[in-house]
């Protein structure tokens, strides 16, 4: 028997971070570091501490701050997320054993879905409400699914790229098209993989923030673990879209693509995910998770089935795949590589912004990030956009063959392309990188103005 390090009584069932745990000194060890990022600032000191008359306000202005201070958990159903989500209820728990009844903050849930999980993850959702039956008065959930994305827009554009000067066009659709588009059909026409989560994310993080901007949250908790935030600094860097790490990371910040109307908090940054994975099987949470397996890397005495796990090829991985695969396996013997790589992504400051913008058009009009520098100018300057001229009738063979394969866009004249898309778009590189792989180098999106932000987004309440 090994003795668990902390309390030295009881049977040690995993070893994290090089310290053998029990069960009971585990759930804490994990619990109060989402706890302390809680109580990072005065900020959210405000919103999770209870509030009680002081020299500041009355009882009255105190229980109105109480009553407001509402969060949104951006809930995946794996195991990050889920963990947090069960600090939090943990933490009204308490708060109601202390406080008579009352608590200093209320929580909403928010997952996201396709049409087609819609029934499974209905089936999770109603499974953690009555494991928090006890706080049903404070825990609300709600599922959305991620076609809202286009029902919640009242304009739609049609992006065209240009892949002779890599500038995009674009044009207004008409609104009834919205009947008509899917995000399933939009992320399959991405040319792979990696761009395709990359417009799925764009989606989803608009959905989460623009319904927390709606409700009138204070903040939204994200479930990223401190894995989850390395992997997403090197596939951000690696995308082309570095500029936006300082952005993620912040959560000391109001959010100002969202009129700065809450901040973002990463309570389990300081949490490995091998972690967040032992933390859900401990507290018997694995059975809601929805197309996520839970770990045993931790565990002294293994539990999951080796071989029916399934092996992906590295070719067919996303970006975002290949970076948790290398800290997967790393985890183990040079955890600290993960910390230092999200320390150093915390320390990196916003870039210097190398173009001159208007209020309209400093943002990509596709993922809504930040434009610093011009990416149309930056890849003329780095691009050999002309063909080498066709010598023979082989090569005129060859290049016909090619163009009816990838639709090119040579044969369409520059003149040809504006008459149909009057207006030029500002889109940053990422975006660009995505567009020039998609079918016949178009994307149909929605038009990001304050309009689409005020435009009600359909909810569903279980």
């Amino acid at each position: 028997m090994t003795p668990c390090k902390r309390c030295t009584a009881s049977e040690a069932v995993l070893v994290s971070r090089k310290e053998h745990f029990c069960n009971d000194c585990f759930i804490k060890f994990v619990s109060l570091k989402q706890r302390k990022q809680l109580m990072s600032d005065d900020y959210y000191q405000d919103i999770f501490k209870m509030a009680y008359a002081d020299k500041k306000r009355n009882q009255e202005e105190a229980d109105l701050q109480n009553s407001k201070s509402n969060v949104l958990v951006a809930l995946s159903l794996g195991s990050s997320s889920l963990s947090v989500l069960d600090v939090l209820n943990d933490t009204l728990c308490e708060q109601k054993k202390s406080h008579r009844g009352k608590t200093g903050f209320q929580v909403e849930v928010l997952t996201l879905c396709h049409g087609s999980e819609r029934d499974d993850v209905c089936e999770k959702i109603k499974g953690l409400k009555d494991k928090y039956h006890d706080n049903l008065d404070k825990i609300k959930f709600h599922v959305v699914e991620r076609k809202e994305f286009f029902n919640g827009s009242s304009e739609l554009q049609e992006f065209k790229l240009f892949i002779d000067t890599y500038q995009t066009y674009v044009k207004d659709i008409p609104t009834d098209r919205k009947q008509e588009l899917s995000v399933e059909d939009i992320i399959l026409n991405a040319p792979n993989k990696t761009s395709r989560e990359d417009l799925l994310n764009v989606i989803d993080t608009h959905l989460i923030k623009k319904f927390a901007l709606q409700h009138g949250f204070k903040a939204i908790v994200w479930g990223h673990s401190m894995t989850k935030l390395a992997d997403e600094i090197i596939s951000l860097t690696v995308k082309g879209r570095g500029a936006e790490i300082p952005h993620y990371l912040d959560n000391s910040s109001l959010d100002e693509e969202y009129n700065e109307g809450f901040r973002n908090l990463h309570p389990a940054r300081d949490v490995l995910l091998s972690e967040l994975d032992a933390y859900c099987h401990i507290k018997s949470l694995s059975s809601f998770c929805y197309q996520y397996t839970v770990q045993d890397t931790l565990f002294l005495d293994k539990f999951v089935d080796k071989s029916t796990k399934n092996v992906k090829l590295i070719k067919s991985m996303t970006m975002n795949e290949l970076a948790r695969q290398y800290f997967d396996n790393i985890e183990g013997d040079y955890s600290n590589v993960i910390s230092t790589v999200v320390r150093t992504g915390a320390k990196l400051a916003y870039p210097n912004m190398e173009m001159e913008h208007t209020n309209e058009s400093k943002r990509c009009d596709v993922c809504n990030a930040i434009i610093y520098k011009n990416p149309v100018t930056w890849l003329d300057g780095i691009t050999v956009n002309k063909a080498y001229e066709i010598q023979d009738e082989e090569e005129q063979a060859n290049y016909e063959a090619w163009r009816k394969v990838n639709n090119s866009d040579s044969q369409l004249s520059l003149q040809e392309l504006e008459s149909e898309f009057p207006n030029k778009s500002n889109i940053c590189y990422g975006c660009i990188s995505t567009l020039t792989g998609m079918k016949n180098r178009k994307l149909e999106w929605i038009k990001r103005d304050e309009t689409e932000l005020s435009n009600i987004l359909q909810e569903y309440e279980l």
